[in-house]
């Protein structure tokens, strides 16, 4: 990610170890600046993530 503001689609709660102490499975689906999906760590994202959907929400369709 090379923009300084970016979007997310979704977010994973039962990912791998992040090394976030608030969020430490927390990952989050993005497309980069190349056009590409791909999850980030929420480690790697300054604001807060809580009101980003949960990605069973799409999975499941609810």
């Amino acid at each position: 990610m090379y923009s300084s503001t970016s979007w997310f689609a979704c977010k994973i709660d039962d990912g791998q170890y992040n090394g976030n102490d608030t969020h430490p499975y927390r990952w989050l689906l993005t497309q980069a600046d190349n056009g590409h999906w791909g999850w980030m760590k929420d480690t790697d994202i300054s604001d807060e993530t809580n009101s980003v959907p949960n990605c069973s929400l799409y999975r499941y369709g609810w």
